[in-house]
């Protein structure tokens, strides 16, 4: 399949070599699409062909009567006339729609990665796959995390040292007791308090 910037570009590189525009038709006047003239006036770029083959009667002519005839040779010498211009004007509007479109798939997929890591940070994570790698705040705390203990039906929360997973008892700073996790996920953040700049 052709790229589309090379078709526009193959329009646009036609555009340019043609008589400049715009062009127009004889309005039912002759056959001919007319350009304007650099020193006034206009000139014939085209003669529109094929009245014999619409309204003539023999071998291979269509026969329509002279008013459908007519009718036909008008609108083909309105279409190329009309393509002067329009050409140009549908790749103008073709880039602008594609950029566009571009600048949203762009931000989509910037959505998709934020949704994803928010995906992530949510799921429940087996040890097997991987541990915390962080576990101590910046005042050299234990931080704590989701956890589900084997055969648990709810989840709780328990610190990690690297190796080992414990409960912490806050109040007198050690550690309390130490248990087998199967899974753990990150705590979320804390809400933030009203006034605080975010």
């Amino acid at each position: 399949m052709t790229d589309y910037k090379d078709l526009i570009a193959e329009a646009r590189e036609l555009a340019e070599k043609a008589t400049p525009g715009p062009w127009r038709d004889t309005n039912g006047y002759g056959d001919y699409i007319l350009a304007s003239s650099e020193k006034g006036g206009v000139f014939p770029v085209a003669q529109v062909r094929g009245y014999g083959y619409f309204h003539g009667s023999g071998s291979g002519a269509l026969g329509l009567s002279e008013k459908d005839a007519d009718k036909i040779m008008d609108a083909n010498a309105a279409f190329i006339a009309r393509s002067r211009t329009l050409v140009p004007e549908l790749c103008d509007a073709w880039e602008k729609t594609q950029d566009a479109l571009d600048t949203l798939v762009n931000q989509f997929h910037k959505d998709c990665s934020k949704c994803n890591a928010l995906k992530d940070a949510q799921r429940w994570i087996p040890v097997t796959e991987r541990l915390p790698d962080k576990w101590r705040n910046n005042r050299g705390e234990p931080i704590e995390f989701n956890v589900m203990l084997p055969d648990a039906i709810e989840a709780t929360t328990l610190c990690f040292n690297g190796s080992q997973w414990f409960a912490f008892d806050w109040k007198n700073m050690k550690v309390l007791e130490y248990y087998d996790v199967v899974r753990w996920q990150p705590l979320p953040a804390p809400p933030e308090k009203e006034g605080e700049p975010k």
